[in-house]
């Protein structure tokens, strides 16, 4: 039985796809494989393995071998069943008989393959044997029965989560509804197939797919959406890595090219497949790339260049085929002849045509050589001749319709009969399923009572360690809303506090202003100034904490040139600590034109008030320190003081608000204990963290890191843009 061309094509593609340097290797394989087969006995079930292997090895390069020795590996399995070798054996010795037209014996092999794959319970072998089998329909023109064997393909691919393998599926089941004119349907599985080779990031197939896309465009007549999808193929897809990808979307392109009636923009791209083909050793594809392009050169009235094409393809013919072994030669050559007026010899080399497609062989290359064979009748003007090729022409394509609609029903039959068998498999397990139950249902009334029993014992279990588990979350919440509430309490009574001292201030020296007690009114005045401003002081302190809570702190971020806004802050501070016999010491590790998105005022002000504790609590002599420097895209700094020190607990404690480590003395200096909770309310607003830690001088290190940004961040967006 001859091989059909769609599948021949596809046969030439894998035999040219596969380097010299892989056939040694094969030939070297198979050698290995011999010589260890050589150790058993003919009919040695240890041989199996190897067997196997030699198919597997050597199904393209060595044929002949591949085919004895699986059929050996058959007669063993017969008395010797091994599911899951006898799945791998059948991946590939169904492929030998379909390369060589024996469609029957491949399925028969395929149909015993998917037996064997399921009892294996392998899903990938069952993938690859399935592909078979898709492979078979669609070289017989089954075109329902291979989609729904790619539908099924593609389930299987998706139960093993492989991608390209579904993909793959329904590319396929794409150009099988091309095939069927389903344009519609052959586009959304382009399109499904398209999203997941781009999520695979598999190029040759993304390219491969763009080009069928750019196919359907073309014929529905979307020339412009077809010449744009070939273009980005061609964009996506390597040309020195994959050949034969770039060559087809490049012959698909011209196509397009030919269409639209751009002839000279259609010569180039095919002259280019042409280059490819020969540098890749792609001699397969150069038939219909010469014959397109004699078909282009008589579009151009170009008859020698079209007759130095033909002859090009002609060249190529292998040695006992003929143009009529070959559609599309044949009718380059008659075009030639019409073209160069020689009707007798277009007629000639179409005139087998007619024998053909009376015997029954009706395909589409067939009839478009009868209708080109139409044409040149008329030209002879044998108008009588003409007609009756004319109802060849009309029967035949008649005959076809009705033997394709007779195909799709039969197709359809096969697969009700098929769902049918597979409804009657599964009532058949259904009924085993019942007896079971009912078996285990008799077991379980056995059971009942012991399960009963241990139900309630745990449902007795379960509820007394709820119950203790409730009294203790219930005991864990009073104690933390005692502690809360003593904390506010506690909150309270220091708020309270801070505010009477001064307020109790200023109503004394107002009294002593309004009954004339007082000696030097300036200073009083001076004394209420200050204690207003004490008082201030903590209202707005307590309101951006109240702001933090509320999360409406408003930050005003600008980009902040790093070194001079720490220099201009160290130059402003460095001369009070000598009034109070401190020594202050600073160092900018920070390089020129350095920036970061701040808020420059709540960081001044974060400076201000750490420096102002450093200020109270150092004891004189004393010394504070002060180092900034950027690592790993962070801002850090620290300011650092000798004794007195803090106890570790009290470091853990010096954010929260109000606390105090030396409460008598905070309210001599006149801290509120709201400095330090504010500051980290400015720094994490930043996205950045402030800790406490003993100091190397004996005192406490306050460091802060923040984030750089080289643009405004996006938390700052909502306030940069009021």
């Amino acid at each position: 039985m001859p091989v059909p061309r769609f599948f021949k094509t596809a046969l030439v593609l894998l035999t040219v796809a596969l380097p010299p340097f892989r056939v040694a290797a094969d030939n070297d394989a198979l050698a290995a494989l011999q010589s260890q087969l050589a150790t058993f006995a003919q009919d040695a079930p240890a041989s199996l393995p190897i067997r196997v292997d030699i198919v597997k090895t050597c199904w393209r390069a060595c044929p002949d071998e591949a085919k004895k020795q699986g059929l050996a590996a058959l007669s063993l399995l017969d008395s010797h069943p091994e599911p899951e070798l006898e799945a791998q054996l059948l991946i590939y010795l169904p492929r030998l008989y379909i390369r060589e037209g024996d469609y029957p014996q491949a399925q028969a092999l395929v149909t015993r393959g998917l037996d064997a794959a399921n009892l294996a319970g392998n899903t990938r072998k069952l993938a690859n044997i399935q592909f078979n089998q898709a492979i078979i329909y669609s070289d017989n023109n089954k075109f329902i029965l291979a989609e729904n064997a790619y539908q099924r393909l593609y389930q299987t691919y998706q139960t093993l989560q492989h991608g390209n393998g579904m993909a793959s599926a329904l590319n396929n089941m794409g150009r099988i509804n091309h095939r069927l004119h389903n344009y519609g349907k052959a586009l959304q599985q382009y399109q499904e197939a398209l999203a997941i080779f781009e999520a695979e990031n598999i190029t040759h197939n993304y390219a491969n797919t763009l080009a069928n896309i750019g196919e359907i465009y073309r014929f529905i007549g979307e020339f412009d959406s077809a010449e744009a999808s070939m273009h980005q193929a061609l964009e996506a897809v390597d040309k020195d890595q994959f050949p034969d990808v770039h060559t087809s979307a490049l012959s698909k392109l011209a196509d397009v090219y030919i269409d639209t009636y751009r002839f000279d923009e259609a010569e180039a791209a095919l002259l280019t497949c042409v280059e490819l083909a020969q540098q890749n050793n792609l001699q397969f594809v150069l038939l219909p790339f010469y014959s397109k392009l004699t078909l282009v050169a008589i579009e151009q009235q170009d008859l020698p260049k079209a007759q130095r094409y033909f002859d090009s393809a002609k060249a190529i013919i292998p040695t006992g085929d003929t143009l009529q072994d070959y559609s599309d030669v044949t009718l380059a050559a008659a075009s030639l002849a019409i073209a160069q007026q020689d009707y007798q010899q277009a007629a000639s080399l179409l005139s087998p045509v007619i024998e053909a497609v009376s015997s029954g062989d009706i395909s589409d290359s067939n009839l478009s050589l009868l209708n080109k064979l139409i044409e040149v009748t008329k030209l002879q003007q044998h108008w009588q001749e003409a007609s009756a090729l004319q109802s060849l022409y009309l029967s035949t394509y008649e005959e076809q319709v009705q033997l394709n609609r007779d195909n799709r029903l039969e197709e359809y039959d096969a697969l009700y009969k098929a769902s049918e068998k597979e409804r009657q498999i599964a009532q058949l397990q259904a009924d085993n399923q019942q007896q079971s139950i009912a078996v285990l249902t008799e077991r379980a009334a056995r059971n009942k009572v012991i399960f009963i029993a241990t139900i309630i014992c745990l449902t007795l279990f379960v509820f007394i360690y709820w119950g203790t588990q409730k009294r203790r979350v219930l005991s864990m919440k009073t104690a933390l809303m005692a502690a809360d509430a003593e904390k506010k309490k506690q909150l309270f009574s220091d708020i309270s506090h801070e505010l009477r001292t001064p307020l109790s201030v200023l109503k004394l020296q107002i009294e002593g202003l309004e009954h004339d007690l007082v000696d030097d009114p300036k200073q009083t005045y001076q004394i209420l100034h200050n204690k207003i401003s004490s008082i201030n002081h903590l209202i707005s302190d307590i309101s951006h904490l109240a702001q933090a809570d509320a999360g409406d702190l408003n930050l005003l971020f600008e980009s902040v040139e790093l070194k001079p806004f720490f220099q201009q802050w160290c130059d402003s501070v460095k001369r009070l600590p000598e009034t109070e016999g401190l020594d202050f010491s600073y160092k900018l590790n920070v390089q020129d034109q350095e920036v970061a998105w701040l808020d420059p005022e709540r960081i001044r002000q974060v400076l201000n008030n750490l420096f102002s504790n450093s200020l109270r609590y150092t004891q004189s002599p004393g010394k504070i320190e002060f180092k900034v420097r950027i690592q790993q895209q962070q801002l850090q700094w620290y300011i650092q003081d000798s004794a007195p020190g803090l106890q570790d607990e009290q470091l853990t404690q010096v954010f929260e608000r109000l606390y105090r480590a030396d409460p008598s003395r905070s309210r001599q200096t006149g801290g509120s204990g709201l400095g330090l909770t504010i500051c980290k309310s400015f720094i994490e607003a930043h996205r950045g963290k402030i800790s406490a830690s003993h100091s190397v001088l004996g005192g406490v290190r306050i460091e802060v890191t923040i984030p750089i940004d080289t643009g405004a961040p996006e938390h700052a967006q909502a306030h940069t843009d009021r």
